[in-house]
């Protein structure tokens, strides 16, 4: 899988069209992941992504 196809979408919704869950979710292929409830969540979760980067990159140089 490619960075790329890696999707998002805001909120979910039913059949009707109404908002079944607020949310911010990531798709990746056939699976569907909450990843937060507001856009400010969802920053810091990008944040700390990084610093898993910085982290694997620090020490574990295999991984490159």
């Amino acid at each position: 899988m490619t960075p790329s196809a890696i999707l998002f979408s805001v909120n979910s919704y039913d059949r009707d069209g109404d908002i079944e869950s607020e949310g911010i979710f990531l798709h990746f292929e056939d699976t569907r992941v909450k990843a937060a409830n507001t856009l400010k969540e969802f920053r810091e979760i990008v944040a700390h992504f990084e610093s898993m980067l910085r982290e694997i990159e620090e020490n574990y140089p295999e991984a490159k």
